[in-house]
């Protein structure tokens, strides 16, 4: 029996991150209605790590809602995406999404944000131990799904967004805990 960090892999057939980008471009232009693609957005940290060396974090994408996501019921704003090619380990994914969430970034002239939620994509359903960590961090998975994507959180998807069907989504909740848990 294979461990859950074992199995916590990049999913789908993308031999190279450009392949995956490709997919992923590709979905959120049947998506446009929902969302404004960012690529490649730099930030600042707003906590340096302790004997980190000083570097500018980049995350891959950054989308923020639009009216019909919001009207919805979309409540989690801008959210960020990072991307791995297929087969790829998502502990290091994992701690680039943790530092993501110690930055603020650049979204429209004069705004900046500090992302609540970040994506994995492409990754299907990561349950058990990693799981719970991640949807603790507010990390999330993110899949295509026919004309759309499928976010998910733990051990399941409670958010689509297809060209076809419109919105399915719920808040997350997860995430939000404080203290013991």
């Amino acid at each position: 029996m294979r461990s859950n960090y074992e199995q916590a892999l990049a999913t789908g057939d993308h031999a190279v991150e450009s392949d995956c980008w490709a997919d992923f471009d590709a979905a959120m232009e049947r998506l446009s209605d929902y969302f404004t693609v960012l690529n490649e957005v730099s930030g600042w940290y707003l906590q340096q790590r302790a004997f980190c060396q000083p570097k500018r974090p980049r995350i891959d994408r950054i989308l923020t809602p639009k009216k019909p996501l919001l009207a919805a019921g979309w409540d989690i704003g801008p959210i960020g995406v990072e991307c791995k090619r297929s087969g790829e380990k998502l502990g290091p994914a994992i701690s680039q999404c943790l530092d993501y969430q110690r930055a603020v970034f650049p979204i429209h002239a004069g705004w900046t944000v500090n992302l609540e939620w970040v994506f994995l994509w492409p990754s299907g359903v990561i349950a058990g131990d990693i799981g719970s960590i991640m949807a603790q961090q507010r990390i999330g998975t993110m899949q295509r799904f026919k004309s759309g994507i499928e976010l998910g959180c733990g051990d399941g998807y409670d958010r689509t967004i297809t060209a076809e069907f419109g919105v399915r989504y719920c808040r997350p909740k997860c995430g939000y805990k404080v203290g013991s848990r």
